[in-house]
């Protein structure tokens, strides 16, 4: 005889710092908390129960949470099945859309478009309308690895181990499964968006393990050194260096791959299509912004402040793009096409919580606060308590 466990939805206290997901530009959602608020004034727009699990968005509306929902345990034995449970909210009212269960689910991925569901179990992927919840495919995959999202709308699941690597992949534009063996170790440069570099350490060089399947970029390497990259849907960025010379390379995934000669030690990070690097310097950091498709200079600014961290809009609709800088004691919100400081604020300590169409999200502490893009005034401010609802 089964038993039967049933966990309704995770109520576990509310963290007063927490993670932040961007639904559309004017919402965003703290599932820890359970609220989503309007980014121009911060009103609760509506509650749902607090998520623990994992939750995905392509920032335009589609939101996806998921939490633990069965568990199936065999009487008198250890054994036990775990249903996680995945459910579409409406960025209206936070209702469910749909909802599918998956069993012994390892973790779930959105299409680069943001228009697939890929959910990873121990013996296959399961393949969904993320729109409609509609189930597409289900195949068979690789028993265990990391699932990886591809350019496009494919999957990759990969297992990297010093004498033996094992690639599985599966896109709509192949409509089929391709399975790879490799002798030596593979890595996977991935994030923070969509799309993958693949790196073979032994030979020191990137390569293309998919062929014309899946095409791929294969940037030069130095064998003497591991090298960093950061990748989104739309290109990547890497970071190596070459003996004393640090060089930064980037580009689109089925373009030219462009390189530039850096001093120091440069940060990478990728927001839409733009590079950002910054460089610290004897008196503050040293920024510069180029294009990811051809690596052209866009502006290079020398800041008195250390940066820490920095949110950027990410798509191509938003003109002028807007770039935030965090440093320890410093928020400053700058031109995303000129490099000009817009305005600056000062505080015991900011650090980076969304980028939204009305407001820059920072947190300060317990609260969260919204800036104005437009003038860095404070727009409202959100206190979160550990337990409890968020007071305002």
């Amino acid at each position: 005889m089964a038993a039967l466990l049933w966990l309704m939805l995770v109520a576990a206290p509310a963290a007063a710092q927490q993670a932040l997901v961007v639904v559309n530009s004017g919402l965003v959602y703290l599932p820890q908390s359970g609220v989503a608020l309007n980014a121009a004034t911060g009103k609760v727009q509506w509650r749902t129960p607090r998520y623990s699990g994992q939750v995905l968005s392509n920032r335009r509306g589609l939101l996806i949470v998921s939490y633990l929902a069965v568990i199936h345990r065999e009487q008198d034995s250890s054994f036990s099945w775990r249903w996680t449970r995945y459910c579409r909210l409406r960025a209206a009212n936070g209702r469910p859309r749909w909802c599918a269960d998956a069993l012994d689910a390892l973790g779930a991925k959105l299409s680069a478009s943001g228009k697939l569901l890929y959910i990873q179990q121990p013996e296959h992927v399961d393949l969904y309308d993320a729109r409609s919840g509609r189930h597409l495919h289900s195949l068979g995959s690789t028993p265990d690895g990391e699932m990886v999202a591809l350019p496009g709308n494919g999957v990759a699941v990969y297992t990297a181990q010093p004498r033996r690597s094992r690639l599985w992949a599966f896109s709509l534009a192949m409509q089929r499964v391709v399975v790879k063996q490799f002798a030596r170790i593979i890595f996977a440069f991935h994030g923070p968006g969509a799309g993958v570099l693949w790196y073979a350490p032994q030979a020191g060089r990137f390569i293309n393990p998919l062929g014309a399947a899946a095409p791929a970029p294969t940037p030069a390497a130095d064998p003497g050194s591991f090298p960093d990259a950061v990748t989104n849907r739309w290109g990547f960025a890497i970071s190596q260096s070459r003996g004393r010379q640090q060089r930064i390379s980037g580009g689109r995934y089925e373009g030219a791959v462009w390189s530039h000669a850096m001093k120091g030690d440069p940060t990478l990070r990728l927001f839409g299509r733009s590079v950002i690097v910054w460089q610290r310097e004897q008196k503050g950091t040293l920024l510069t912004l180029f294009g990811l498709a051809h690596g052209r200079l866009r502006f290079r600014r020398a800041l008195p402040v250390r940066v820490v961290a920095a949110m950027m809009d990410r798509g191509p609709t938003t003109e002028p793009p807007g770039l935030a800088l965090f440093a320890p004691r410093d928020l400053l919100w700058l031109d995303g096409a000129s490099g000009q400081v817009r305005w600056w604020q000062h505080a015991d300590s900011y650090e980076p919580a969304a980028l939204t169409g009305p407001a820059v999200l920072a947190w300060d502490g317990g609260r969260l606060v919204a800036f104005s893009r437009a003038t860095g005034d404070v727009l409202w401010r959100v206190r979160f308590r550990l337990r409890g609802k968020s007071q305002h």
